[in-house]
């Protein structure tokens, strides 16, 4: 097994000189309170990237955990506003789409079938309004800060019913960013 792995790591190696050079301009790394993980590419003032939410608890008492993993894909666009010196300002919209991952676990029993109307009831589609400054330390590593509006909703249909649900909070974001220009 070990020589497979090595095997595996010295094929990888000696492939990795056939791959294309990536497209992005800029990798921006962020955190997004206690549970929240973001990454994004710019290539040229065009945004992709991923959010990643985690949350999860145990009752003991009750012989019952619940953990999810949501992430959230998106696409938006930069645009740039004000520059004096080392710091920039711009704002920024995206769209969003959330894709949850639950896991429900009540004594051994199953839970599928609540664990896929809770997947319903998460996985809706959204956009973001968000204002940013950026402090440049040199023309490679920055450091940024965006102050922002998400905005979620889907429709419902749980056993027949046809429900709307709407989401609407603010967020804050603290980045890293690698300029690959």
């Amino acid at each position: 097994m070990k020589y497979i792995i090595h095997a595996l790591l010295v094929f990888s190696f000696v492939q990795s000189a056939n791959l294309p050079e990536p497209p992005w301009d800029e990798i921006s790394m962020g955190i997004m309170g206690g549970s929240g993980n973001s990454v994004t590419f710019l290539n040229n003032n065009k945004l992709y990237g991923l959010d990643i939410l985690t949350f999860g608890f145990d009752l003991k008492e009750e012989n019952t955990s619940i953990s999810a993993y949501i992430l959230m894909p998106r696409i938006g666009k930069r645009f740039n506003l004000r520059s004096v010196n080392r710091l920039n300002s711009y704002y920024k919209g995206e769209i969003n789409l959330i894709i949850p991952f639950v896991s429900i676990d009540i004594d051994g029993e199953s839970t599928t079938e609540f664990e896929d109307d809770i997947k319903d009831f998460v996985d809706m589609l959204g956009f973001k309004l968000a204002y940013g400054i950026e402090y440049k330390f040199n023309e490679q590593l920055s450091f940024s800060t965006d102050f922002g509006f998400n905005y979620l909703w889907n429709n419902i249909d749980i056993e027949g019913s046809n429900l709307s649900a709407r989401l609407g909070h603010t967020y804050t974001l603290l980045s890293l960013n690698y300029s690959l220009e």
